[in-house]
């Protein structure tokens, strides 16, 4: 080869070289940057508190955006509720109640705060609120509650009567039906009971609970 050709080639060698040495540098540079991100993370064990701490941050700055909303009070407690924080989601609701609301709002507040309660092991608060949300509004997860609460107190006539208003609430409510076909049955209404788990079976019709109720009552 002559040396004019050699000389011809090495330019591009040379910028072979330097191409090489700048993606050497830059993935050097990519770890680099990676390894320091990564050092600002939070360990495992910090995980939860820095997801409260962004749930709660997209919280805030939807009760600042509408201060004189309920919604996002109701959204905020959510934040505490999720993350266990039942004290503070109690405070917040009940300084949500400074704010004007219709009838169902004022129903769904109060079975926030029967739940928060009910999460707390405090039954008899729960059941007060459960019992308050519907001096607002009827509701069927105060009624749901408040039935499921009676039949576990061994109350099976109320509990029935909660569960028919939740159920003229909600008619496919699948679930509800089959609790309620249960208490129909122990009270002997067999045919109450039957008409309720055909009519689950209308909304769920792969429920393996539904066919053996329906094989022990038939």
């Amino acid at each position: 080869m002559s040396d004019t050709s050699r000389s011809s080639s090495d330019p591009g060698r040379r910028s072979d070289r330097l191409l090489l040495g700048a993606v050497i540098v830059a993935a050097v540079l990519a770890a680099a940057l990676g390894y320091y991100t990564w050092s600002l993370l939070p360990k495992d064990s910090d995980t939860p508190a820095t997801a409260f701490a962004r749930d709660l941050a997209r919280a805030d700055a939807v009760v600042d955006a509408a201060p004189e909303a309920l919604m996002p009070r109701l959204r905020l407690a959510d934040v505490y509720f999720k993350y266990r924080d039942y004290d503070t989601a109690i405070d917040v609701l009940e300084d949500a109640r400074s704010i004007e609301a219709t009838a169902g709002m004022r129903a769904y507040l109060e079975v926030g705060l029967a739940r928060v309660y009910e999460a707390k092991g405090d039954d008899p608060s729960a059941k007060d609120h459960y019992e308050r949300a519907l001096e607002h509004e009827q509701s069927f997860d105060a009624n749901y509650a408040l039935g499921r609460m009676a039949r576990d107190e061994g109350r099976l006539g109320d509990a029935m009567r909660h569960w028919e208003r939740a159920l003229e609430l909600n008619r496919s409510a699948a679930t509800l039906r089959i609790e309620l076909a249960k208490a129909y049955a122990d009270s002997g209404r067999k045919g109450s009971a039957l008409e309720q788990l055909r009519t689950a079976r209308e909304y769920l019709p792969d429920e393996p609970e539904i066919e053996r109720l329906l094989r022990d009552l038939e």
